[in-house]
């Protein structure tokens, strides 16, 4: 996933060096929000027409993928990797 202003992306396709990233919310919302990256730069930005950023959604995806981290490079039981997150 990519977080951009405020709005998660997925990957949708690459072309060339080119990586071409659509809204998360792009079936659910019909969303025609988009990121165009070559070389890690963002070269394009096209704007979400019908909804606002989610900050809320943007911290969840970050804690889960935080606690997979931490869950697939240690043996610790479910209570401590929680607890590493607090």
């Amino acid at each position: 996933m990519l977080e951009y202003i405020g709005f998660l992306h997925t990957q949708e396709k690459i072309c060339n060096e080119k990586v071409y990233w659509k809204c998360s919310e792009s079936k659910k919302l019909k969303c025609k929000g988009r990121v165009h990256v070559v070389n890690e730069n963002i070269v394009k930005f096209i704007e979400h027409n019908n909804h606002v950023p989610n900050a809320s959604k943007v911290e969840v995806k970050k804690a889960i993928s935080h606690l997979k981290e931490i869950s697939s490079q240690y043996t610790l039981s479910t209570h401590a990797v929680i607890g590493e997150m607090s």
